[in-house]
């Protein structure tokens, strides 16, 4: 309940059979949007369209954190009859100004790696690794590491895939 009275949007997201009552008849927050916040939604819309990017509008979507503004997302998928969130995110362009900060526009999102790797592993799809390696750095002792990080990023550079001990193990370790 405090939760609602801090933002009181949240009551659109709340699994509580009392609050899913009230949301169904309220209004839609998409009849209110400024003229400008209806010309981004339908530009983000037609972007999507463009790209042929299938989307679903939900008008009840809720974002936890308070800072976003204009589009909010969400990527779900299903997993056994369950619908899960892979990544969700949005605009924030008052967040930087709002730390002290000049006015930037922002955008962001959040992915949980293993959550994504569960799912992925539940839908039986193995993502292609390419194990291989052009270059291996064997680092011998403290000393060697902030050359051996200069060598690895100058072979990256060059297009070469390339890495380092970072685990400070022993040289016999490394060579496994």
């Amino acid at each position: 309940k405090e939760r609602l009275h801090k933002n009181p949007l949240r009551v659109l997201d709340s699994k509580d059979e009392g609050d899913q009552k009230i949301v169904e008849g309220a209004p839609s927050i998409l009849d209110y949007l400024t003229d400008d916040a209806k010309k981004h939604f339908e530009t983000v819309k037609s972007l999507l369209d463009d790209l042929g990017i299938e989307y679903e509008i939900d008008s009840n979507m809720v974002r936890g954190l308070d800072y976003y503004n204009h589009t909010i997302f969400e990527f779900i998928t299903k997993v056994d009859k369950a619908e899960l969130t892979i990544c969700a995110g949005g605009r924030y362009d008052g967040l930087v100004e709002y730390f002290g900060g000049p006015e930037t526009p922002g955008f962001g999102f959040g992915l949980g790696l293993e959550r994504l790797l569960l799912i992925l592993e539940k839908q039986g799809i193995e993502l292609p690794v390419d194990s291989q390696m052009d270059v291996y750095i064997a680092v011998l002792g403290e000393g060697a590491n902030g050359k051996a990080l200069e060598l690895v990023q100058a072979l990256r550079q060059q297009g070469l895939t390339a890495e380092r001990d970072y685990l400070g193990r022993k040289i016999k370790a490394q060579f496994k």
